[in-house]
């Protein structure tokens, strides 16, 4: 990243750390080892989805749709990447098991 004027990049790095926590269905506090546990799940679930997202597009005809700038209906693809995608249908699909204790995806 590089501010205005300047050709150097910066980087920026900050560290975080939750030090209130609470259930959003039951209102209870929600302690760090909770906390832990489901940012784990979270990474997790991300990283299934970029895997099989990666997993069935990295192929040569996702690369050619692109290029053309075209989607099936011979519209041009939005600048924004994951407007672009939406559009070609391009979901990430998540694993089964990856269910809270809700019942639901997600927490």
């Amino acid at each position: 990243m590089t501010g205005p004027g300047s050709t150097v990049p910066r980087q920026f790095a900050f560290t975080t750390r939750a030090h209130v926590a609470v259930d959003a269905v039951t209102g209870e506090p929600i302690g760090l080892d909770d906390v832990d546990i489901r940012v784990r799940w979270l990474l997790d679930l991300i990283a299934a989805a970029g895997g099989e997202l990666v997993s069935r597009l990295w192929k040569l005809a996702t690369f050619d749709v692109l290029a053309a700038g075209l989607d099936r209906q011979d519209r041009r693809l939005p600048a924004q990447g994951h407007v672009a995608a939406a559009r070609l249908g391009w979901n990430p699909t998540y694993p089964d098991g990856f269910m809270c204790r809700h019942g639901s995806r997600g927490w």
